[in-house]
């Protein structure tokens, strides 16, 4: 066999296992893992902190369902992506996250206070799917295996290696064994569509059913099975329910999809006899459907039917999720793509929620927004829904939307009703920071192709790693960030208010974000009026570089004005906001 150094051999395993881009800064310590990679056509993307190369990995993974990888500096930077590792985990996206370690012989010295020294591996242990240290060039196979097939046995996750660099700076060549495919050394995760039994059942199911409704979450992104389950939606022809993680999975125009316990998503999902669950653990974000009532959440308690007049299905690749959340009448373990190839075709014999049915419900839905659109005030500073009201006008439908933190997030989330497919959002997690990072995971994913990526978040979460804009310059990523610009911490106005009577530290000094965007080379936008939203984004789609559109909205109404739910199924309830915070007798509708 020929001879080959550590970096070497790790860029081939890496390769084998189908990464495309290393998200690290460049780092002398394994400089040559990231000469290596480079030499076989696997780009560095260098960010300007670890933990936005590390939420950009996630990102990239979800959108592409392929392996990523994160680099880092020794000490230092490995410490600044640990809330990326966090993150990953909760999402459970598999990310190989590496890390520069001390030499064998000075970690072996007994002794504290190291410089540039903490035990990483055992430090995120807890976090990952699997963490260890490649103490031997003939372990280098044996621990890049085991870490790719842990983060995808099961529930998928993260993993972290530590490497010395005394290993991977010594010109030393190693003899090692033939380079194995993913299929050798990680069979096991590569499953089937479930037991025969259990499709029979699962079928049987589904032609008996009356009222079935499909609930899909973001395990169907990371499986790369979006057109798949289109497909399957629409030859199903029931309604379908996506999780805040599977949001953008169909357009939320589709005529089949409606929200989760708002108006008529509700009535269906309460009155469902039968629910198809794929990509999602049915976890507390939906009521663990219905399992677990929670009392400080009434609305939740009854979002579903009630347990014997209401059956599920639920297709899972990871055998420790099922029944652990909600005991389910029809498991399947098995891999989504597959068992839904097998399911394909199989329809209800008879059903009460025919086309026309659904078709009553979708325009009732849709008249909703309308309606909520409409009576939403052209004000100075602007209203934040209807500034998503406007922005929605210009985005492409073929765009990738990311949402960020803070209030003007959850606005966006409230108003969107589009076209788009694909949304991404930290979820699990809820890392407030994470939403400019994957805005340019997706710029990276669309670069080349002439479609956008935009982000819409408040402007304290985007100052989180506002450098990152010289980092999509750079690459020249399609990104465009509208940033809902309420000068300060616009989400923590109500809850300080709510709590003690009082805020601390909330608000910032006037920052001009769409000069500083120019001045790292981006494109610049300032919007005060509602008018000036189109021609603004229109400047920005057209100007062929990553932008910054900052929109300046109405603080009081971005903190207290957010309408609950309700508002969508035919009422209004402007007393109830996010979390019961809200400011009472403030009409988000009228001027103040």
């Amino acid at each position: 066999m020929p001879l080959q150094t550590v970096a070497n051999r790790i860029a081939d395993l890496m390769q084998a296992e189908g990464i495309t881009h290393l998200f690290s800064l460049p780092d002398v310590l394994h400089g040559r893992i990231q000469h290596a990679l480079v030499q076989r056509g696997i780009p560095l993307i260098a960010n300007h902190h670890e933990c936005a190369g590390g939420h950009m990995a996630e990102a990239y993974s979800l959108l592409t369902g392929q392996t990523t990888a994160v680099g880092a500096a020794r000490g230092p930077g490995v410490y600044n992506y640990y809330p990326a590792v966090a993150n990953a985990w909760s999402e459970g996206r598999p990310v190989l996250f590496i890390g520069p370690e001390k030499s064998r012989e000075v970690r072996s010295i007994a002794g504290r206070k190291s410089f540039q020294y903490v035990n990483a591996a055992e430090v995120l242990r807890s976090i990952t799917k699997y963490s260890n240290v490649v103490e031997h060039p003939e372990l280098v196979d044996a621990v890049f295996h085991e870490a790719f097939r842990q983060m995808y046995i099961g529930d998928m996750g993260p993993a972290y290696i530590g490497i010395p660099f005394d290993l991977l700076r010594r010109n030393e060549e190693y003899e090692f064994g033939p380079i194995l495919t993913p299929e050798q050394y990680r069979p096991a995760t590569f499953l089937g569509p479930g037991t025969k039994e259990q499709l029979d059942l699962a079928k049987a199911a589904i032609m008996s059913a009356r009222r079935p409704v499909l609930l899909a979450g973001s395990g169907v992104y990371q499986s790369g099975m979006q057109d798949q389950f289109r497909e399957f939606a629409e030859e199903l022809a029931a309604p379908v329910l996506l999780t805040h993680g599977g949001q953008g999975l169909l357009p939320d125009t589709h005529p089949l999809v409606f929200e989760y316990n708002i108006g008529e998503g509700l009535e269906f999902s309460r009155n469902a006899d039968l629910v198809i669950a794929i990509g999602t653990s049915i976890g507390d974000k939906i009521d663990n459907g219905g399992a677990t009532p929670i009392a400080a959440r009434p609305a939740l308690e009854h979002a579903w039917g009630n347990a014997g007049q209401q059956r599920w299905i639920h297709i899972e690749r990871d055998p420790e999720n099922l029944g652990r959340n909600k005991i389910v009448e029809f498991p399947i373990f098995g891999d989504a793509r597959q068992t839904l190839q097998e399911l394909y075709g199989v329809r209800p014999n008879s059903t009460e929620w025919n086309a026309e049915y659904i078709s009553v419900r979708k325009s009732k839905m849709s008249a909703a927004y309308a309606k909520l659109w409409e009576e939403a005030p052209d004000v100075v500073p602007m209203h934040p829904g209807r500034v998503m009201a406007e922005i929605q006008k210009s985005i492409p439908a073929d765009s990738i939307l990311s949402c960020g933190g803070g209030s003007f997030g959850l606005w966006a989330m409230r108003y969107r009703h589009h076209s788009i497919a694909g949304h991404m959002k930290s979820q699990k997690a809820g890392s407030t920071s994470a939403g400019m990072a994957y805005a340019l995971a997706a710029g990276l994913k669309l670069r080349g192709t002439g479609k956008f990526s935009i982000n819409i978040g408040g402007d304290g979460s985007f100052q989180f790693y506002l450098a990152e804009i010289e980092t999509a310059v750079r690459y020249k990523l399609p990104t465009i960030f509208v940033v809902g610009y309420d000068q300060g911490w616009g989400d923590e106005v109500a809850a300080n208010l709510a709590q003690y009577g009082d805020t601390h530290e909330v608000d910032h000094e006037y920052v001009r974000l769409d000069k500083v965007a120019e001045a790292m080379g981006a494109h610049g936008e300032y919007v005060a009026t509602l008018a000036d939203i189109a021609p603004a984004m229109q400047r920005a789609l057209a100007s062929n570089k990553p932008a910054v559109i900052q929109v300046v909205i109405d603080r009081d109404l971005n903190a207290f004005g957010l309408p609950d739910r309700s508002v969508l199924s035919g009422g209004r309830d402007w007393d109830h906001v996010i979390g019961g915070l809200g400011a009472p007798g403030l009409d988000p509708f009228s001027a103040h």
